[in-house]
């Protein structure tokens, strides 16, 4: 109650402030290269209209040219099979569950004998289950999918005790094709996540090529992102891959043309509440709670009316005010988030 309501307060005490972006639209000042036009924006912002409306004029008769082109290979490893926190944030992100609803339906998956218990803070993986993934990945994505030694990954919450595995399906052969024919669309939409993801944990890593094109005139300093996908790695089994954002064939020095120029106005924005999945993030993060306890913990909260959920975010009633101004007024060495941990 004291996180929500600290957060809440901090929300109430912000003052939003505009500040303005420009953006300006180039094209290629060649014609025997590609014409097509790209957006790119420029490397700071501006407090005021009239400081945006000087820089747009300033750019009005400017000439601009390409000041820099960097490449730059990245690599990304796969995350970890799920905890139980990981498991309720990105079921919370991807299906839209609350976290009582995350551990209904795994519970029900792990009473089936579909996944490994699902009440657990540790990373470790069986043997067996990491020579069956690895066999499933060089049998249905080739071998260029598969590490030379299988990924092993350590927990990095405080306290995490290892008397578990992490979350994975039981039985390899049991695909999300199959799970879709046979299970309730709930149960078959989570254990699809977690089995994705666990196979996915013992992939290779992806790799991109990301691409920065520096534009610059008299006035300032104009900056255009893209990435190519070199190869998809884990994405292959966990999907959510950006995609490509492919820039033209440049060099230092090349000519740019102007298309376009515009100034957007934008507000600063005050911290986000707590959604369930992030207040979940936090608690982990502090070392509060077990893997047992994060769902009854929001469910006791919203029971005894301290928070509402209004959007998916969780909003404390005027009660949890009271109570957590008492608490801190009289108990402050208790309402503490490193006394809560120890």
């Amino acid at each position: 109650v004291r996180l929500i309501v600290e957060r809440e307060r901090e929300i109430q005490a912000f003052v939003s402030e505009p500040y303005y972006r420009v953006t300006a639209t180039f094209s290629v000042d060649n014609a025997q290269r590609n014409k097509n036009a790209f957006k790119a924006e420029l490397d700071r912002r501006f407090a005021t209209h009239e400081e945006a409306l000087a820089f747009l004029n300033q750019c009005k008769e400017a000439q601009f040219t390409v000041a820099e082109v960097t490449k730059k290979p990245l690599k990304r490893t796969p995350a970890p099979p799920f905890t139980t926190s990981t498991l309720q944030q990105e079921a919370a992100r991807k299906l839209g569950f609350t976290v009582s609803q995350t551990m209904m339906v795994a519970q029900r998956l792990y009473e089936s004998g579909r996944i490994t218990y699902m009440r657990t803070d540790s990373l470790n993986i069986a043997k067996e289950a990491i020579a069956a993934a690895r066999e499933l990945i060089e049998r249905r994505f080739g071998e260029k999918y598969l590490p030379k030694s299988p990924n092993l990954y350590a927990t990095k919450s405080k306290g995490a005790q290892e008397a578990h595995e992490a979350i994975r399906p039981t039985d390899l052969k049991l695909t999300p094709e199959l799970a879709q024919k046979i299970l309730p669309r709930d149960e078959y939409r989570l254990y699809a996540l977690i089995y994705n993801r666990f196979v996915a944990s013992q992939m290779s890593p992806s790799v991109s090529q990301i691409q920065t094109i520096i534009v610059r005139g008299e006035a300032g300093a104009f900056k255009i992102s893209g990435r190519k996908v070199e190869f998809d790695g884990f994405y292959k089994a966990y999907g959510d891959l950006d995609k490509d954002k492919i820039l033209p064939s440049l060099s230092a020095g090349d000519a740019m043309s102007l298309q376009s120029l515009s100034s957007q106005q934008h507000f600063t924005e005050p911290p986000a509440r707590y959604s369930e999945a992030s207040l979940i993030k936090k608690l982990e993060s502090l070392g509060i709670g077990r893997p047992s306890t994060y769902a009854p913990t929001i469910s006791l909260l919203t029971a005894r009316n301290y928070v509402n959920i209004e959007q998916k975010h969780l909003v404390p009633s005027e009660i949890a005010f009271k109570i957590t101004e008492m608490l801190e007024q009289n108990f402050k060495n208790i309402v503490d988030s490193e006394f809560t941990s120890k």
